[in-house]
Formats: structure tokens, sequence, C-alpha cells
């Protein structure tokens, strides 16, 4: 049996892997419903979207098994074997534009305000026809993100702040049978 470890807001390492846990996928009958920490970093995807951070917690897959605002619960799984995604593939993006955020948290804004910030911020995304899911956007609040990398409406949109997080948010593109991918 692997570690337990409960998180709560005050514990140093809970910003960065609630953050992280977010991204996770909820099917309970998926390999992507863990954090995977390896070298530094813990990472979780849903198949859609990534989040990244730094963390001091030991390399290992750690299934969540309660998460709210105020406190997360994971443990270690050591018995199963988990295939996971080459996450590599999805952060190597090449260049693209950029778009500076200005240097104040959007932790400070409202949530209206919020939206319409990020609404503003993500306008040329929008007309180079990048679908995202809007969903995926409210995860992001309250983070101090230093700039938004894009580049083409197939190609995931990425959001890094300087203490080392990141986001990746995949489009979402309707295929010729009327299914998303």
């Amino acid at each position: 049996m692997g570690d337990f470890l409960e998180l709560n807001n005050k514990h140093p390492e809970f910003p960065a892997l609630n953050f992280v846990a977010k991204a996770r996928s909820k099917d309970k009958d998926c390999n992507i419903n863990f954090i995977k920490i390896k070298k530094g970093f813990a990472m979780a995807t849903d198949g859609h979207r990534l989040h990244r951070a730094p963390t001091t917690t030991k390399d290992g897959y750690y299934k969540v098994v309660r998460q709210t605002s105020s406190l997360l619960w994971i443990h270690e799984e050591k018995q199963r074997k988990i295939k996971w995604p080459d996450e590599m593939s999805i952060l190597k993006h090449h260049g693209g534009k950029r778009g500076i955020i200005p240097p104040y948290s959007l932790l400070q804004l409202p949530p209206k305000i919020f939206s319409v910030a990020i609404s503003q911020m993500l306008i040329e995304i929008y007309q180079l026809e990048i679908p995202l899911v809007h969903l995926y956007l409210i995860d992001l609040m309250g983070i101090p993100w230093k700039e938004i990398v894009y580049d083409k409406p197939d190609e995931p949109v990425i959001f890094r702040n300087n203490d080392g997080w990141m986001a990746v948010i995949m489009p979402f593109i309707i295929n010729a049978t009327g299914g998303m991918r």
C-alpha cells in the first residue's frame, strides 16, 4: 500500500497539487484519473487539457480520494500498472504567438471581471478560430498567468506563470462524423 497524503489549504503543496488535480479525468474506469509526479513536477490530464506544477512530493501515481477548495486527499498507487499518455508531445509546443498578461493576479478579480479579462486576452485566439472549452478556463481563475502561447486552430493553447505552473487546453475539433477530438 502506498502513501496517503492529506493536504489542507495551509499546506505548502496544496495550491499546486489541487490545481493539477482539477485536470485529471473524472472517469473511474480510465488510466488517466491520477496525478503523475515525476522529477519534481506533478501533472494530470483528462485528454483534453493538462495541468502541470512543481512539487516536492515523491515520484509516483496518486489517486485523488477527495478534492474540495480547501482539502485534497491523495493516495499513492503502487499495485497497479498505469499507462500514461506522452505528455511531452503536448508540452513541446513549437513557438507560437505570445500574449503577455498584465502583471496583476487574476485572483484579485471578481468572476465576472475575470471572464471579461480572459475574454479580452483570448480575443485574438478566437479570431484565429481556436475553439476552447470555456469551463476549463474557470480552473485558471486566481492564478497569476504571465503568458498565453497559441499558434494554430488545431494546436493547444498554453498558459504559463513565473512559478513553473502550466495549463494546456486542447482545442475541440468537430470531425466529419460530428464527433469531437
